[in-house]
């Protein structure tokens, strides 16, 4: 069930990311970036995320997917760690270029980038009934 999940995976996909303030969920649309078998977002340093991550972890994602038999979706649940080794954000900004369009370098102080630490994913194949859940080590 992995090998599917992670070929859907493209380098850059849209997603929808879930965090924690205090007892509130926020959720808004991102940009999921998948490099060397790694998930990864970047956001602006002083953007409310950055804030909830530091005191929550804890997230999750939902990738919607859809295709002639229906709607599914693969759910991402995990822990954001902020990168902050520079050899890694030019990486993963090389990897996914839009990051040059909101920020002039890897080590402009405005660019936060978090990796996403998978626990588990929840996977409803198109057009299936039935989630199916993957535990990660």
């Amino acid at each position: 069930m992995l090998d599917q999940i992670l070929a859907i995976f493209k380098p850059t996909q849209p997603i929808y990311l879930a965090t924690m303030d205090d007892d509130q969920p926020h959720l808004r649309p991102m940009t999921l970036i998948y490099c060397k078998e790694r998930w990864y977002f970047a956001t602006g340093s002083t953007d409310a995320k950055v804030r909830q991550l530091a005191s929550h972890p804890k997230l999750e994602f939902c990738l919607p997917l859809s295709d002639p038999s229906g709607n599914g979706y693969i759910r991402g649940i995990g822990i954001a760690n902020t990168i902050t080794d520079l050899p890694t954000k030019k990486q993963v900004a090389d990897h996914a270029p839009f990051i040059y369009d909101y920020w002039s370098d890897v080590d402009d102080p405005d660019m936060a980038l978090y990796e996403i630490r998978i626990k588990s994913f929840a996977y409803l194949k198109p057009g299936d009934m039935l989630e199916n859940k993957v535990t990660l080590n």
